[in-house]
């Protein structure tokens, strides 16, 4: 039931389309990856953002990025640092550059420590 759900949240838009979409190859490759996937996907990972502020940017990772959340969630501070002055928000989340290094840095497992 997991991967259909987050299949679902990330691939079909409107109710109404969702048995056309869940047999659509996009769906399929998210369902057949999911399957495979040991970890929490999607919005299973932000339970605990419930009620609180990030729980938005909590769900576009889920979207964004369903086998990424964590990935995702780490990478946003230190985006916002860089391209918007560290001042967090939708003209930020808009600005080319700040998706270019949020992207870079999910793919990459996330932000890089020094140790």
């Amino acid at each position: 039931a997991r991967c259909g759900k987050v299949c679902t949240e990330v691939h079909c838009e409107s109710p109404k389309g969702r048995p056309a979409c869940q047999k659509s190859k996009p769906y399929q490759n998210c369902h057949a990856t999911c399957l495979r996937h040991p970890k929490p996907v999607g919005s299973m990972n932000c339970a605990a953002f419930v009620g609180k502020p990030l729980m938005p940017a909590c769900m576009a990772c889920a979207k964004g990025y369903p086998f990424k959340v964590p990935e995702c969630m780490a990478c946003s501070p230190d985006c916002v640092k860089q391209h918007c002055r560290g001042k967090p928000g939708p003209d930020c989340n808009k600005k080319p550059e700040w998706k270019a290094c949020h992207k870079a840095c999910t793919l990459a497992g996330g932000p890089r420590r020094e140790l």
